[in-house]
């Protein structure tokens, strides 16, 4: 897990894309649920469509962005977020 602590050492400075910037283009991958944090992602791999038996399916693999507009429950807590953000 990626805590908000990593996310901030990450940052090389300011992304006026609203998204971490690796200079080398390493990936990093996170099981997170703290908003923000999924707001700045490249890429987002979202699991559903509920937890536990009802989820593990794939319901979405995009952007922040086409997250938002599949209307996912992720997408859904994630649009607020995003427009604050602009």
């Amino acid at each position: 897990m990626l805590s908000l602590t990593w996310a901030a050492k990450l940052r090389t400075g300011p992304c006026p894309h609203h998204r971490f910037q690796y200079p080398d283009r390493h990936s990093v991958v996170a099981i997170e649920h703290d908003l923000d944090l999924i707001a700045e992602a490249d890429w987002i791999i979202d699991l559903g469509p509920e937890g536990g038996d009802a989820g593990g399916q794939l319901v979405a693999a995009s952007t922040p962005e086409d997250v938002v507009r599949a209307r996912t429950h992720t997408g859904q807590a994630l649009g607020p977020v995003l427009a604050r953000g602009n």
